[in-house]
């Protein structure tokens, strides 16, 4: 016998589908939804998931991940970056597992720096790179 279970969206999200149905009312003509909307939307979808608030909110699943995965980052030439890069180095000193240090930093833009098991300057010098300083 299966239970169907369902979640209980918290207020918020029923709060802010009412402001988006009564956007979708008002309008005059068809139109994107409002930045301040959309950006609410993103904020919840972050704390309870992408499909249960895009369902409940009936906005795009696919815009709303796009959304919260962040704008897509691009060089000065254009093309889009890398969101992921790994560095292999010989000049990074290796420590024993057990006591080795892991340090995790995200950017705005959604890329991730994850550096483990390296002592020394050259975590500091890949911190700024990573970060966008030192140029």
């Amino acid at each position: 016998m299966a239970r169907e279970i369902k979640k209980v969206m918290p207020e918020a999200v029923s709060l802010l589908r009412r402001r988006i149905e009564e956007w979708r009312q008002n309008r005059s003509k068809r139109s994107a939804m409002p930045a301040e909307l959309w950006r609410e939307a993103v904020e919840l979808a972050r704390e309870y998931g992408v499909h249960p608030v895009s369902t409940s909110l009936t906005v795009s699943y696919t815009t709303l991940k796009k959304r919260v995965s962040g704008p897509a980052v691009t060089t000065e030439k254009g093309r889009s970056s890398a969101s992921f890069v790994e560095i292999q180095s010989a000049s990074f000193k290796r420590r024993a597992l057990a006591a080795a240090p892991e340090i995790e930093v995200w950017r705005p833009d959604g890329c991730r720096l994850v550096v483990r098991n390296v002592i020394g300057d050259e975590v500091s010098s890949a911190l700024q790179g990573f970060c966008g300083r030192g140029r």
